[in-house]
């Protein structure tokens, strides 16, 4: 991965641009599709976030 982040960087310096520096950093985690609609959801219905974490740790599988 850091090699061809490096790869990248270098063919965009050539064309005067730039790789996001983020991508530098570890591994952003994705966020469910799942998360983000119970996190939308618990918004528009106005859910107390202990019940929203709750729901969340529930569907949390074990690494």
């Amino acid at each position: 991965y850091t090699k061809s982040l490096e790869k990248r960087q270098e063919r965009a310096k050539n064309k005067g641009g730039f790789v996001n520096p983020l991508l530098f950093l570890e591994r952003i985690a994705r966020i469910s599709s799942y998360t983000i609609r119970a996190v939308q959801n618990a918004i528009i219905t106005g859910k107390p976030l202990a019940d929203l974490m709750c729901a969340l740790m529930a569907r949390l599988v074990p690494g």
